[in-house]
């Protein structure tokens, strides 16, 4: 009594023995349940349908409900449909891509359906992919100077379409009529700048000419041009790599592209010399003439010297070399040099630097370049002389040899200071001379005079001058207190104050020979003012 069973006819109820064991009672078991194992059970399924195992088989559920059959593998090419439990024909196959307008679909593992994603505003899908548009629908554009386009609806291209005759295409995409005619034709945009008429004709383009290694560069008739620095050349004819050549200092092209110094000579300041040549051959060598004293005397050679400047008078003139000299200020300086001794015929000349002769006279008198002593108002010599008034700074005297001869070379250099007042030459003999001084001085004499100006007279004399008395005298000349006092570069100052009162007289003599001399009228302490002066200078 109280034991259940399922009767096999009826798996939806269970059967109870009964109190006195002599019977069965049956109980229907409630809905969606099957007895089993003598117990109503919640089922597992619907009896009878289908179900999937996986994506690959199907099933159907047993008559009870609390199993399923066996499994059917679905055949190749179908899978199990979930909504269905059945075996159906795919529709696409896993794993591939497609387009569908805008949007890409990929095949879900089941064939059965697909996963979808729409590309973004600026893609296209195409075989399955997103790709990004190339342009917006619609847009205008160059696709060179010569042919317009249009991208396409999808953006995926353009449809392109070309320009007129002497047309181009603009930044905007449409086309409009050249303002200039593209092409190698060229002008200057300015003096270091050339213009170009752009690619589409819509206007020039202005390019920077390129700087080149030592020179400076140009436009000239449109064209880019260098023009080499002095002492450099281009000598290779390419502007790219500029002036490579160093004239100055090149054997191969010495001074000047092609110009190939002589075997045993070398090239210094753009001129072929002999390797034996002086060292003052050129500027850089120049020999410094020491100012301390006024009179100075030197020697040298231009023997193997080469030909470095253009002298200013005597054409012919080769051969020579430099000296160099400052005067100091802050006065200026009469400055007077010769050649007298030397045994060539010499041209002797001053210059500014290193390339520039001296040929602007400042003061009456002044000898500036000399071939022979004749022409500087000196018995005739082969020698030379020259006379200037120079200012403080650096200066130069060159010695070159009349038609290329050298030699040795005698030089005498004297300089005396002619202050900043008046300066004016002095006749020979007897004269009266007149002037005023005012301000301040510059120089002074051995008997003082250094803060009041001064008024100042120089002559030069010849090699074959003998010399002679020398006077002046401002007594009774002037109504201040003068200074008065004569220079010779080669002898002592003749100086005088207080000779009659506060006037002044000198006696004195002038040495024989070449040089230069000067007279000056000077004031005791700061005095100044007008004066005549009676001289007689040999």
């Amino acid at each position: 009594p109280g034991a259940t069973r399922c009767p096999g006819a009826a798996p939806g109820s269970v059967e109870s023995c009964d109190a006195d064991g002599l019977g069965w009672t049956a109980s229907a078991c409630p809905v969606a349940q099957s007895c089993s194992g003598g117990a109503c059970r919640a089922w597992l399924c619907t009896p009878g349908t289908p179900g999937c195992v996986g994506s690959t088989g199907t099933r159907a559920c047993n008559a009870d409900g609390l199993a399923y059959g066996a499994t059917t593998t679905c055949a190749a090419g179908a899978s199990c449909t979930p909504a269905t439990g059945l075996c159906g024909a795919w529709i696409c196959t896993p794993g591939t891509a497609t387009c569908e307008g805008a949007t890409r679909r990929v095949c879900n593992a089941d064939g059965l359906g697909y996963t979808s994603a729409t590309c973004t505003a600026t893609q296209n899908c195409t075989a399955g992919v997103c790709v990004d548009q190339v342009c917006t629908p619609g847009a205008l554009s160059c696709a060179d100077v010569n042919t317009r386009r249009r991208c396409n609806a999808t953006g995926a291209g353009y449809d392109a379409a070309p320009c007129a005759a002497m047309n181009a295409c603009l930044a905007s995409g449409t086309c409009a009529p050249w303002t200039c005619t593209p092409g190698p034709t060229a002008v200057c945009a300015s003096a270091t700048a050339r213009q170009v008429c752009a690619p589409d004709g819509q206007g020039f383009v202005s390019t920077p000419c390129p700087s080149a290694a030592n020179a400076a560069a140009a436009c000239a008739a449109g064209l880019c041009a260098i023009t080499c620095n002095a002492g450099f050349g281009d000598c290779d004819g390419a502007a790219t790599n500029g002036c490579e050549v160093d004239t100055s200092a090149s054997a191969a092209h010495c001074g000047r592209c092609g110009a190939a110094c002589p075997a045993g000579q070398s090239c210094a300041a753009g001129v072929c010399r002999s390797t034996s040549a002086p060292a003052n051959d050129s500027c850089a060598g120049a020999v410094v003439i020491p100012m301390t004293a006024a009179n100075t005397n030197l020697t040298g050679t231009n023997v193997g010297a080469g030909v470095s400047l253009s002298a200013p008078c005597g054409s012919n003139a080769g051969a020579d070399v430099f000296y160099r000299f400052v005067v100091p200020g802050p006065s200026p300086e009469m400055v007077y040099a010769d050649t007298q001794g030397s045994n060539f015929d010499t041209v002797l000349y001053f210059a500014r630097d290193c390339s520039t002769a001296l040929t602007t006279s400042t003061t009456t008198g002044e000898v500036l370049c000399n071939d022979d002593l004749g022409g500087a108002g000196c018995a005739t010599s082969t020698q030379s002389t020259v006379v200037a008034r120079l200012t403080a700074g650096t200066w130069y005297l060159v010695v070159a040899g009349y038609n290329g001869t050298s030699g040795s070379i005698n030089l005498r250099f004297q300089h005396l200071p002619v202050g900043g007042g008046t300066l004016a030459q002095l006749p020979v003999g007897s004269s009266t001379q007149s002037g005023a001084t005012s301000g301040a001085g510059l120089m002074g004499g051995a008997c003082g005079g250094s803060q009041a100006g001064e008024a100042t007279w120089w002559w030069r004399t010849c090699p074959e001058a003998v010399g002679g008395a020398f006077s002046a005298s401002t007594c009774s000349r002037a109504n201040w207190d003068t200074l008065i006092y004569q220079r010779n570069a080669t002898g002592a100052d003749l100086c005088s104050d207080d000779s009659c009162s506060a006037q002044s007289a000198i006696n004195g003599s002038i040495p024989p020979g070449a040089g230069i001399h000067t007279f000056t009228v000077d004031g005791f302490s700061i005095n100044t003012g007008s004066f005549s002066v009676q001289v007689l200078r040999p």
